[in-house]
């Protein structure tokens, strides 16, 4: 008896093999056709700012190499953490002469991502036409005050004003409901930050 009943069990667990071996093949091949994500890429190499803005592969080249230059400024400045405890360092040994000097370089490496931010938005901004600027201002009310680092997508972050809807969560403004209505609709992601 306990042969027929290993029997049996072997019986109904003899597809389980094959079927795990299928579902494993299945997702393997829909995991190989599922896209890359994208790359992060600055907002003058999104697809849809380019297009929105008609900007050139000059201009766009020219953008590229001023990012280049504020990134190894930046690399430049970085790993400058030694200075703070060499501060420190000096203050707790009681050497005030060393600390003044190490306190003035720290300060001026604490400058270099600012003035390097200020050079980069300096650099890119002239590069746009008048009519490319206004574009951009536009769909894009806040982007010169954001960082520019690289992103998946800059232009899907803001739309353009008309073309505003409401995110998941967000009350949808209702005619019926007066006021209150108008009270959801007034953060339609529009005016969020770019």
């Amino acid at each position: 008896m306990r042969r027929e009943r290993g029997f049996d069990n072997w019986k109904s667990c003899r597809w389980a093999i094959p079927a795990a071996v299928l579902i494993t093949i299945v997702a393997g091949a829909v995991s190989a056709q599922a896209p890359s994500a994208p790359k992060p890429t600055q907002w003058w190499n999104d697809p849809v700012i380019v297009k929105e803005i008609e900007l050139t592969a000059p201009q766009r080249s020219k953008m590229d190499a001023a990012y280049h230059d504020y990134d190894q400024r930046l690399a430049d400045s970085r790993g400058r953490a030694d200075l703070r405890n060499e501060f420190f360092d000096a203050l707790e040994a009681g050497d005030w002469e060393r600390g003044r000097s190490v306190f003035e370089t720290w300060k001026e490496q604490a400058a270099l991502p600012l003035q390097a931010m200020g050079d980069l938005k300096l650099a890119i901004m002239p590069i746009l036409s008048d009519e490319q600027r206004n574009k951009l201002l536009s769909a894009y009310p806040r982007i010169i005050k954001r960082q520019w680092r690289p992103a998946v997508r800059w232009s899907g972050a803001n739309p353009s004003p008309g073309a505003a809807k409401p995110s998941k969560g967000m009350k949808e403004s209702k005619g019926a409901k007066g006021a209150k209505g108008a009270k959801g609709a007034k953060g339609t992601g529009a005016e969020s930050e770019q």
